[in-house]
């Protein structure tokens, strides 16, 4: 990622983020570990407030997370699933380039991101980052007009 917040896509388009919001991912957990079902459960979630934001949002795009695997003491079994976790901070971006993806006619394309990583606010993981580079923006955004 360049200065201000500029990501270079791969095919030549440079993508702005409009806006980030951040948060811990397990937060809200006040007991137990993380399992695979509740980390399906988040990523529906995720998916599903975004695409509630509005029509203009369009579908929003989920960078796969890393999965890690969470041993207990002894390989003890977990009676509440399979004990994993996503990295510890949640992203949601909104990614604007100043050229319509498809429809000349429109001014502007937009496309919403989430992502886990390991640290809070900048810098994106790189490897986030490099997965954002190869993004199939003419695909996936969202054609607007001003």
């Amino acid at each position: 990622m360049e200065n201000n917040g500029v990501i270079h896509l791969s095919g030549g388009r440079d993508v702005q983020i409009t806006s980030i919001r951040q948060w811990f991912t397990y937060g809200g957990l006040l007991e137990g570990l993380p399992t695979d079902k509740m980390n399906r459960q988040m990523i529906d979630r995720l998916l599903k407030e975004e695409r509630e934001r509005g029509w203009w949002a369009g579908e929003p795009y989920l960078v796969p997370p890393p999965v890690r695997t969470i041993q207990l003491p002894d390989d003890r079994s977990y009676p509440f699933g399979t004990p994993e976790a996503f990295p510890p901070i949640t992203c949601v971006a909104r990614l604007i380039s100043v050229t319509p993806a498809r429809d000349p006619k429109k001014d502007t394309s937009e496309l919403t991101v989430i992502w886990f990583q390991d640290e809070y606010a900048f810098p994106i993981d790189p490897q986030v980052l490099e997965h954002l580079r190869r993004l199939d923006w003419d695909n996936r955004a969202i054609d607007l007009e001003l």
